[in-house]
């Protein structure tokens, strides 16, 4: 066998590849789609000079007079290299491509990214947007989100989704679930409908259902450890509302928090015996449990029609119980101890029908997650997950607002997602809104038809400022001159959001600008089934039926 031999020829075939490849290269720290435009150009160059070349070779030696002399000069370096115009091509080609690629290299240096943007917000390529994550640090087991991970320096911090039904948000959510579920970690997950846990849950997980068959069981009694416990769970049942509702909502608070006292007291701790007192128990009797308590002024001469009123409004707020079963007391499910010990994972889910009646239910199961979490104490490598999907549907929970700015610290971690800023704004007050979004370390911005939601994120992303060059021509002599104007402008528009298609959005993740998204499909089956169960109300000693509330919408002027 003959030993392999480096000719003159094969070396120039190496060096040019050796070459080209580091301008590749070069290119694909600056983009993947630079990177592929240039290995394009080399391998056509390639091409173009394997057909090509010779001939044109020959016709360059007919053309230019001094072209003879560089055949010479190399002849004179290696014959081997000029022999014939094959060979003159053979290595040449190689040597075209490395100088084709460089040329391209050097021309996406003048000519930039395409963009005029000259300071302000500017969206980040997919490229820079993975050197940035990844400057941060990539787990190894990665929180995913579209086509990228939150770095590890930033998964203490929530993420906030907005986006029209269809948009993509539940695919985002059930991604970052399936991350969780790999490293071992638990989750809290509000699912309305319940559409998340047919997918992902899992038969060992607690589910608070109660239209639902396979439900933990639920008391307010087994959340009372104390009597300002009855003035905390009372004020999560009854919402204090805006406005002359607020005078009533808190006397509905008070009334209540006085009747779970004299519960607990008297040892009268199940749901039968705290409905008894909100729905049946005589005057008579009320006025021996309220005796001594500021609830005792409702029971005054002349006070029979504002009483009527708080007793419709408890009523209503404390319905939700009739779901449960009547004779459960405190040794049943607590969303306090499940805060406290989190062994596995906990779905507080509501069916279409019954997601009116439930709502002070999940109002006080997210608030006594949150209350509880901060009560442990700052751990930051605590990871208490929190999944809210629909948030303005689960009502106004008092205690967001805070848990958002400081929850980090315990280990809460939320994401949350809404379809517009109205319907936050129907919840929640505007400058509540505004602090519990800025407090969301994360942002995913999908399609939204509603223009105040579309023009708030246009604006959040930023404005950039562009320079671009203006000729004038002046009369009678036909002079230009030519100017550097700056102008500026959304970086992305509102109308941008608003036709945004399905699966694309833009991503921020804290401290890092802005980008384009991509949600992939998360291909998953239902693999769970929730099965509607028969509910008959049991509270009335004496008969079998529910006693239903009547409402009042009396004024206090009125009364």
């Amino acid at each position: 066998m003959n030993d392999f031999e480096f000719t003159t020829s094969l070396i120039i075939q190496i060096s040019s590849i050796t070459l080209a490849t580091l301008g590749v290269v070069f290119g694909l720290l600056k983009s993947k789609l630079e990177a592929v435009l240039l290995g394009a150009v080399f391998g056509l160059s390639l091409l173009f000079g394997h057909l090509h070349l010779a001939s044109l070779l020959k016709t360059l030696n007919k053309m230019i007079p001094g072209f003879s002399g560089v055949i010479d000069q190399l002849y004179g370096i290696d014959h081997a290299l000029v022999v014939t115009w094959g060979s003159f091509a053979d290595w040449s080609k190689f040597v075209l491509a490395a100088i084709a690629v460089w040329v391209m290299f050097i021309a996406f240096r003048m000519i930039g990214d395409g963009s005029n943007v000259i300071r302000g917000a500017k969206l980040l390529s997919y490229e820079q947007m993975i050197k940035q994550l990844k400057s941060l640090g990539k787990p190894k087991i990665p929180l995913l989100i579209g086509q990228y991970f939150i770095p590890s320096k930033l998964e203490s911090r929530s993420l906030a989704l907005i986006g029209e039904p269809g948009t993509g948000k539940t695919q985002i959510i059930l991604r970052l679930i399936l991350s969780y579920f790999k490293r071992g970690e638990v989750l809290f997950c509000v699912d309305v409908g319940g559409d998340i846990y047919r997918k992902v849950g899992s038969s060992k997980d607690l589910i608070i259902a109660p239209t639902f068959e396979k439900s933990e069981q639920w008391s307010p009694f087994s959340e009372i450890h104390n009597l300002p416990d009855c003035k905390a769970l009372a004020s999560m049942m009854i919402d204090k509302g805006k406005g002359e509702s607020a005078a009533w909502d808190q006397k509905a608070i008070d009334y209540t928090s006085d009747l779970l006292e004299h519960c607990l007291r008297r040892q009268l701790i199940t749901n039968r015996d705290l409905i008894y007192f909100v729905r049946l128990a005589t005057r008579k009797e009320l006025e021996e449990v309220f005796e001594g308590t500021s609830s005792m002024r409702l029971f005054e001469d002349g006070s029979e029609k504002m009483l009527s009123n708080i007793q419709a409004i408890v009523s209503q707020k404390l319905s939700f119980l009739d779901l449960f079963d009547p004779d459960v007391g405190k040794d049943v499910f607590s969303f306090k101890q499940w805060a406290r010990t989190r062994d596995q994972n906990l779905w507080l889910i509501n069916d279409e029908s019954s997601q009116e009646i439930t709502l002070p239910l999940r109002r006080v199961g997210i608030s006594l997650v949150i209350r509880e979490s901060l009560d442990l104490g700052e751990n930051r490598s605590r990871r208490i997950n929190v999944v809210l999907d629909e948030l303005p549907a689960n009502g106004r929970i008092a205690t967001l607002q805070n848990a958002m700015a400081q929850g980090r610290k315990y280990g809460l971690n939320f994401q949350l997602g809404f379809q517009s800023l109205a319907l936050m704004y129907s919840t929640y007050s505007k400058d509540e809104t505004h602090a519990i979004l800025g407090s969301a370390g994360h942002t995913v911005v999908l399609r939204t038809p509603d223009a105040e939601t579309a023009e708030y994120y246009s604006r959040t992303i930023g404005d950039s400022i562009t320079e671009r060059e203006q000729v004038s021509v002046s009369k009678p002599n036909n002079g230009t001159t030519k100017q550097r104007v700056r102008d500026t402008q959304r970086a992305v528009m509102p109308t941008e959001i608003q036709s945004l298609k399905d699966l694309n959005g833009f991503i921020k993740f804290s401290g890092i600008e802005w980008a384009k998204i991509k949600i992939p499909l998360v291909k998953t089956e239902n693999k769970n089934e929730l099965t509607p169960k028969h509910l008959f109300g049991n509270f009335d000693n004496k008969s079998n039926k529910i006693v239903t509330p009547q409402k009042f919408n009396q004024c206090l002027d009125e009364i």
